[in-house]
């Protein structure tokens, strides 16, 4: 299943669901496999997970055909992989509908089948599950449909809290530059997400401060939301922050502290591949160019002293761990 998705999945906690009723919490097998996954004992976690979906547990079934999906513990087996996610989906487990809409977008164990795909997401979309109406809205936007049937999951799984629709529905009105209504309504939707700790809206938010759109003009507030985006080691705000003190964008000039910024942000973007990598190299050029444009060239002890207040930096704010592929449900109840 595609990560981009599986992010999407797990974005929001599940209920706990088992044959003959709710589970108060997890069992002792459970509470084994939790320990075998989380020390990447793929094999034994199979191994006691699989029991428990055979007996009817919806969780658990969702937890195997994640296994089959991703080949951890078990050979990759995607028809397996949609087997089980079909139980637990018939069951009602709303991230299982989910992958099951997946599996029949992408063909995955299943011939492709876009009517069964738009099923599932707007069953789990009905109950009210986030990922599932921000995936109905991304379709109708990008599937060529009535907008308005995208702005309606989205502003749908927006209103009952979930982060990424947030973000992306703040994206939509800022899209709409020539509009004050529309950028205040960016800023709006922005500081929601904001308010729940998404660096990406903290980043956009101080662009819309710096540039005097949807909100007044105010250099501090964006250099603050850089800041806190930075915390979250987003690149983008370092990049943006790097800028901040080449220019003296509301703050004295500052040699090092830019070119400090600039050496973290180019650890936290990730190395392109490919036809990107020269287009990326340029694009680091151009930036330590503007830079000295700004600020001047810094000195070898200029950059000594900026490279170790971001190795300090680092230290302090170290990188959020990478996100995992269909990790177990219980995992995520536990990690609460």
């Amino acid at each position: 299943m595609n990560r981009w998705v599986t992010r999407f999945v797990w974005a929001s906690a599940i209920s706990v669901a088992a044959a003959g009723g709710v589970v108060a919490g997890p069992g002792e097998d459970e509470s084994a496999a939790i320990a075998a996954y989380q020390a990447k004992d793929y094999p034994k976690a199979f191994a006691l997970i699989r029991p428990l979906a055979e007996q009817g547990s919806a969780r658990a079934q969702y937890d195997v055909a994640g296994l089959y999906a991703n080949g951890n513990g078990v050979a990759k087996d995607e028809t397996q992989a949609f087997g089980w996610y079909k139980k637990a989906a018939e069951q009602g487990l709303a991230p299982a509908e989910v992958a099951l809409a997946q599996c029949y977008a992408e063909g995955a164990g299943v011939p492709r089948d876009g009517a069964a795909a738009k099923h599932w997401f707007t069953v789990a979309a009905t109950n009210g599950y986030g990922p599932a109406e921000m995936m109905l809205g991304m379709g109708a936007m990008f599937g060529g449909s009535d907008n308005t049937d995208a702005a309606h999951w989205l502003r749908k799984a927006a209103d009952e809290g979930y982060t990424p629709a947030i973000v992306m529905l703040a994206q939509s009105h800022a899209m709409n530059f020539n509009s004050s209504t529309e950028q205040a309504e960016a800023a709006r939707w922005y500081r929601k997400a904001v308010d729940q700790g998404d660096p990406t809206a903290m980043t956009s938010l101080a662009d819309l401060y710096a540039r005097g759109r949807g909100v007044p003009e105010d250099n501090a507030e964006a250099n603050r939301l850089l800041t806190m985006a930075a915390e979250h080691r987003d690149a983008r705000a370092e990049n943006q922050l790097a800028l901040v003190y080449g220019m003296g964008r509301g703050v004295p000039k500052d040699t090092v502290q830019a070119n400090m910024w600039l050496d973290l942000s180019q650890r936290d973007t990730p190395v392109p591949t490919g036809p990107l990598a020269e287009t990326a190299k340029e694009m680091s050029k151009s930036v330590n160019s503007m830079l000295s444009a700004f600020a001047g060239k810094p000195t070898p002890e200029q950059l000594a002293e900026a490279h170790r207040l971001a190795d300090a930096w680092a230290s302090a704010h170290p990188q959020p761990p990478p996100e995992a592929d269909d990790p177990p449900s219980w995992i995520v109840d536990a990690a609460k």
